[in-house]
């Protein structure tokens, strides 16, 4: 799968949280969700340009997606309380901006994890040899998880990003009608 076809897995796996952060959150949360699961989508491809990491190697399993999540809704965690911390010095409501620290780190944990995960499950059904299958469980478990339904530089990808799209354009909508 190209990057164009992870970003389109992302969006349609993270449509329906989409949904319900626009309906009962706001605007802002689900396009939180959206910057973050479209930011990541292609992320365990970094194996191709690094010289020491197989392709669809560690960088492909459950177990980086759980860690990558993991340290980015930390990340947010902590780079939201700094500026909190930053604002109460510019007089801005200090207690009001930490409350939104762990809703934020939360809604950034789920749109890495659910993102990452599509990428796992949109390279499972490319075409490949042994070599290219993905193995999620690696290294507790070498079951391939392979599908076989199209090539990596099919037309799907251009599909997936469509679908991904009105996907979320459709939730936006729903989720803000009355």
């Amino acid at each position: 799968m190209h990057k164009d076809g992870h970003t389109g897995a992302a969006l349609l796996l993270t449509a329906p949280l989409s949904y319900w952060l626009i309906t009962y959150a706001g605007l802002p949360w689900g396009a939180l969700l959206l910057v973050v699961a479209s930011g990541v989508a292609s992320l365990p491809d970094i194996d191709q340009k690094t010289p020491f990491l197989d392709h669809r190697g560690f960088t492909h399993t459950i177990w980086f997606c759980l860690a990558v999540s993991i340290i980015a809704g930390a990340g947010a965690y902590l780079v939201f309380l700094q500026g909190a911390t930053l604002g109460s010095s510019l007089g801005i409501d200090s207690v009001r901006a930490t409350s939104q620290a762990v809703p934020v780190s939360l809604v950034v944990f789920a749109g890495a994890l659910l993102s990452l995960l599509s990428h796992l499950l949109a390279d499972a059904i490319t075409v490949g040899n042994g070599k290219m299958a993905v193995r999620p469980f690696w290294p507790m478990n070498y079951k391939k998880l392979r599908f076989g339904l199209v090539k990596s530089d099919s037309s799907l990808n251009a599909v997936l990003i469509a679908a991904g799209g009105l996907a979320q354009v459709g939730m936006f909508v729903a989720a803000v009608s009355p």
